[in-house]
Order: structure tokens, then C-alpha cells, then sequence
């Protein structure tokens, strides 16, 4: 599969793009301090977003493949770009 990332040249300041996955379309910004006009997540929480989906999926098909009962999953994700310039970017779930 092909993710496409396009630039939304329309919007009144273009730091906005659309994120293309199959049939899906999500869009990314930043916030207005960056330029963007927050008017979807950045790349940083889809980036951390994704890590917190993966997990949830993946503990719900684990119980479903065991056979155990599961009334709700719920996953935080934590962030730590203090380092980030440095190359270090740390993320801590739980759940």
C-alpha cells in the first residue's frame, strides 16, 4: 500500500497537507505558533497516536484470539521530546 501526504495549497496558510491511506483521508497541521492553523493533529500525535492504536488492536485481538472477555481498552501514550534535536524521542504507554 501507498500513503500519499499532499499538500493543501487551498487553505489560507497552506502548512496543512492530507493524508491519503486507501480510502481514508486524515489531514495534519500545526499549530498557530508553528505557522499552521491547528486544524487537524501534527505529525508528532499521529506519530504517537498510531504506536497507542497498535497496542489497543493489538491487546483486543489477543483477548478475542484467547477467548477472554474485554469490556473496554484504553491506552495513554507519554511523550518525552526533550532530546529530540539531540536525536532521542521517547515514548512510555500504559494501559
Amino acid at each position: 500500500m501507498t500513503i500519499r501526504v499532499v499538500r493543501d495549497q487551498r487553505a489560507p496558510i497552506p502548512m496543512r497537507h492530507d493524508i491519503h491511506i486507501g480510502e481514508n483521508i486524515l489531514t495534519t497541521d500545526v499549530n498557530t505558533e508553528e505557522g499552521g492553523e491547528a486544524s487537524g493533529p501534527n505529525p508528532h500525535d499521529l506519530y504517537d497516536s498510531a504506536l497507542g492504536a497498535c497496542i489497543a488492536l493489538t491487546v483486543l485481538w489477543y483477548s478475542k484470539h484467547k477467548h477472554i472477555p474485554v469490556e473496554g481498552i484504553e491506552v495513554s501514550v507519554d511523550r518525552d521530546a526533550s532530546q529530540e534535536r539531540a536525536g532521542i524521542y521517547r515514548l512510555s504507554t500504559t494501559f
